[in-house]
């Protein structure tokens, strides 16, 4: 049966977590000039967006985080790199500007499925363009080739080297902001500061966030006075997270924290192998 005959498909892109983070003095020259080098781990979680693929053209956006998804969006964008045209409904589950990877992991979802798929002219350009990560992280966004991946990874370059880490299941909680960061932003402040301290555990990225973004250093005091918990940085933020230990009657019984500055949601997630991706 060709993918002309398949009236849709519905994929899940699942969101991914920055578990550690190194940013470092962007390239001065070459293909990766002005890009920023990191040393990262990364895990997909089971938090995801769903995409549905018909036959037909266009994009709509619906569920939870759809607004202010801009039309010209990774999904979008993917689409027209792989010179490929489907109607596609993306449901948001993922928020946007969170650090969870959202919109690259609906770009490395579609990728996914145009590598699967049994018509030639969707599979070949998918695996032509994914023979060349470097230009996937280009194009597309420094996370898509790890999205592309799944499961846990050490992450290099400007995104575009990944190595698979033997596999360990884990469970965080997931503090989800009422406001999204910028990731260029967080960038361009770190590369204003000049020697942002290399040594900061686990993300050189945290202190730059709450400069960047005021209600971020909120959000860190309010969940420590709540839960007697010290919650990292997902990426560039602005989502929060801790990882469940030992310690499983930690308190965090509930489902949303009311700050000054809006709703925090509280979402239990668990990590996802590469098998189930």
């Amino acid at each position: 049966m060709t993918d002309q005959q398949i009236e849709s498909t519905v994929i899940k892109a699942y969101s991914k977590l920055t578990l550690s983070l190194r940013v470092f003095r962007p390239y001065q020259s070459g293909n990766f000039e002005n890009y920023h080098p990191i040393e990262a781990v990364m895990t997909s979680l089971d938090l995801a967006d769903t995409i549905k693929i018909s036959e037909g053209d266009g994009l709509t956006v619906e569920g939870r985080y759809s607004a202010g998804v801009p039309e010209d969006n990774l999904v979008s964008k993917t689409l027209d790199l792989l010179g490929i045209r489907r109607a596609v409904v993306l449901t948001k589950n993922i928020p946007a500007g969170g650090g969870l990877g959202g919109g690259s992991t609906d770009a490395a979802a579609l990728i996914r499925w145009a590598l699967n798929s049994q018509d030639k002219n969707v599979r070949e350009p998918a695996r032509l363009l994914t023979n060349d990560m470097g230009k996937v992280a280009l194009e597309l966004g420094a996370d898509v080739p790890f999205c592309i991946k799944g499961g846990l990874s050490e992450v290099a370059g400007v995104g575009e080297i990944v190595k698979p880490i033997p596999f360990v299941p884990r469970e965080f909680y997931l503090f989800l902001m009422p406001f999204g960061i910028s990731t260029k932003s967080v960038f361009e402040k770190f590369d204003q500061l000049g020697n942002v301290d290399s040594t900061e555990s686990p993300n050189n990225l945290m202190s730059v966030a709450q400069i960047v973004e005021p209600r971020l250093k909120l959000a860190i005091d309010l969940i420590n006075k709540r839960f007697g918990i010290n919650p990292k940085l997902a990426g560039s933020g602005s989502t929060l997270f801790y990882e469940i230990g030992d310690e499983r009657e930690s308190g965090i019984l509930a489902t949303s924290l009311e700050a000054d500055f809006g709703l925090i949601n509280i979402v239990k997630s668990c990590s996802v192998r590469l098998a189930d991706i």
